[in-house]
């Protein structure tokens, strides 16, 4: 089976030489989440020094610990966001301030 992966992010390590890649794995359902440190060698490129799995879960309670909020899908955009009707031409100023939350 061929892996199937995804960097998300990388995070610059203390020096030039190391690094932590976070990266999901398409192919892997229990633990998807994979947070590797790496270290550059010139020989060699970029390598893994350690590696942690994570599941959904797991990375949700990492983000609760370190007091990441959750992401929300915004389902009352669509709502407040219409199609332009009009013919006028002038710009308009929407006021941010009138906008109450339902």
């Amino acid at each position: 089976m061929t892996r199937e992966e995804q960097i998300v992010a990388v995070v610059p390590g203390k020096d030039s030489t190391e690094r932590l890649v976070l990266v999901l794995e398409a192919n892997e359902k229990d633990r998807p989440i994979v947070l590797r440190s790496e270290t550059f060698s010139p020989d060699v490129g970029w390598f893994t020094q350690s590696s942690l799995r994570l599941s959904r879960m797991e990375l949700n309670g990492l983000r609760n610990v370190l007091g990441i909020p959750q992401p929300r899908a915004c389902s009352d955009s669509s709502k407040i966001i219409s199609e332009h009707t009009s013919d006028r031409e002038d710009p308009r100023i929407l006021s941010i301030a009138a906008y109450r939350r339902a």
